[in-house]
This record gives structure tokens, sequence and C-alpha cells, in this order.
């Protein structure tokens, strides 16, 4: 990317635990919002969380996903709107470790072109 900045962001916390299977994301709280840089209204239309990973080549990249959770939201200029609290799935099967790995909560945003953003969180450090 350029580094610009998004127009939409998200802020979450979540409780975050691990089986054989998978790895479940519990969002405590969390918001979605407009920055200054977003002078139109934006459409919501949905989120998941990604788990992400650095590459040898120093990029990230996104392992898994977990399922879409449908949002049908106006985001008006400089607004904020609540996520509802909710565990979200991501398959880790065959992933032998998650050290260093982390989790972007994604956002889907309705528009020309459709786009969608990312806000990432700290490194992960669950048991596995």
């Amino acid at each position: 990317g350029d580094g610009a900045v998004f127009g939409v962001v998200a802020t979450a916390t979540a409780n975050v635990s691990a089986d054989e299977s998978f790895l479940h994301v519990a969002l405590d709280q969390s918001t979605i919002r407009a920055t200054p840089i977003a002078k139109e209204p934006r459409r919501i239309t949905g989120y998941r969380i990604d788990l992400a990973y650095t590459k040898s080549s120093g990029e990230w990249d996104i392992l898994r996903k977990s399922e879409r959770v449908p949002l049908d939201v106006e985001l008006g200029h400089l607004d904020t709107i609540p996520v509802a609290a909710r565990t979200l799935t991501i398959p880790i099967d065959g992933v032998a470790s998650l050290n260093g790995m982390w989790l972007i909560f994604e956002i889907d945003v309705d528009g020309t072109p459709p786009g969608f953003t990312y806000s990432h969180g700290e490194k992960l450090r669950v048991g596995r």
C-alpha cells in the first residue's frame, strides 16, 4: 500500500483461546469508526477476523479467516458504531504454531470500488 490512512477503522478487545482445530476470538468491546479522511458516508457491510503472519520477505499476509459477520450500517463523517459482542472462530488445523501471528479486524466497506480496511492488534500469546 501507499501508507494512506484508512477512512474506516476498528477498535476491539477480545479474549482469544485455542483448541486443536480452532482459534476462538471472543470480541468483547468493539467499535467501527470513520476517521477524518472519510468525507463521505460509508456503508459497512460486514466484518471478519483474520489470522495474519509475516512472510520471510518481511511482508505480511493472511493465513486464515473467520466466518463473515454481515452488517448493514451507514457510517457518517466521524461516526462511531458499536459492534455486538460475539465469538468468531478461525480454523487453525495444520497450523504448527501461533507464535508471532496476530489478529486483524477486517471490515467490508461498500463503495466505488468496494474495499476493506484492516486494524490489527498485538501479537498472539496463545499456548500453541
